[in-house]
């Protein structure tokens, strides 16, 4: 089971809600591969926005929800600042993100295989 979203275009967001959105497709579904809450701001979902390309977090009111199933396997985190995240635990790992930006073999094969179990479900 996996969390799917539709993307409803950019409408009359500001900047700070619309950053990154160009990449995506208006109408187009994506499977959610994480929920981040900003203590004090935004509401952010992680998507691929292309195959192949790293997922960006993305603005929640750029979308509407078309499946609302959560992965079996995602767990809940608080990080230092209050933020919360729901996400697969090893990509909670400190530095799981940054070894993935940077290529680093060890969090891109973390990153795919997380990735497989949320796609199948």
């Amino acid at each position: 089971m996996a969390m799917k979203v539709r993307f409803v275009g950019e409408g009359s967001w500001g900047d700070v809600v619309t950053q990154g959105a160009s990449s995506l497709r208006q109408g187009k579904e994506y499977v959610v591969l994480e929920i981040y809450s900003q203590a004090d701001g935004q509401n952010l979902l992680r998507v691929e926005s292309a195959p192949g390309k790293l997922p960006g977090l993305f603005d929640s009111r750029l979308f509407d929800v078309v499946d609302s199933g959560v992965p079996k396997a995602w767990k809940v985190f608080i990080n230092e600042h209050g933020g919360v995240s729901v996400c697969p635990e090893p990509w909670n790992e400190l530095g799981f993100w940054e070894g993935v930006m940077d290529g680093e073999p060890w969090a891109v094969d973390v990153y795919r295989r997380e990735k497989s179990k949320i796609e199948l479900g």
